[in-house]
């Protein structure tokens, strides 16, 4: 058996405050990702446009963002931690794959799926959810295995 120390940045040895941390924090990209994408859609009017849309997907968006990371993004932890992976680029395919799954799953509840495919290859905000889905997986990475983000009080 391996007697190697374990280090606070293996999967195994994160504290549950830090995962806690990294799933209230993660999310919370969504409204803000969804603006930058809507700002070529707003064509970029004012400011005011986008306080607006920052707080109409701050209502709407969020909500549907804790959701996906709770029944898609917390069973893709469970499997990440099992395995040990912290690869950056796998936390970001993960995070896309998981937007994308979110995005399809939603079309499929309000019966636009025949749009789906057509809305994600003819606009931009059809590949929102994959940006949003890779940008938060990454931030989540960051909460977990970076030193930056200690919570212990100094």
């Amino acid at each position: 058996m391996d007697n190697k120390p374990v280090t606070t940045c293996e999967p195994s040895a994160i504290s549950k405050s830090r995962v806690v941390l990294a799933f209230l924090i993660s999310p919370a990209t969504t409204p803000l990702i969804l603006c930058i994408f809507a700002g070529g859609a707003l064509n970029k009017r004012s400011e005011w446009d986008f306080f607006i849309c920052l707080l109409f997907t701050l209502s709407y968006g969020l909500p549907f963002a804790y959701l996906g990371e709770l029944l898609l993004g917390f069973p893709a932890w469970l499997l990440f931690k099992h395995f040990k992976i912290r690869s950056v680029l796998a936390f970001l395919a993960t995070g896309g794959i998981i937007g994308w799954l979110s995005l399809f799953l939603l079309g499929i509840l309000n019966g636009t799926i025949h749009f789906f495919f057509h809305d994600l290859v003819a606009s931009r905000l059809g590949l929102c959810p994959i940006v949003i889905g890779a940008v938060s997986a990454v931030l989540f990475r960051q909460v977990l295995f970076s030193p930056s983000f200690d919570l212990r009080v100094k």
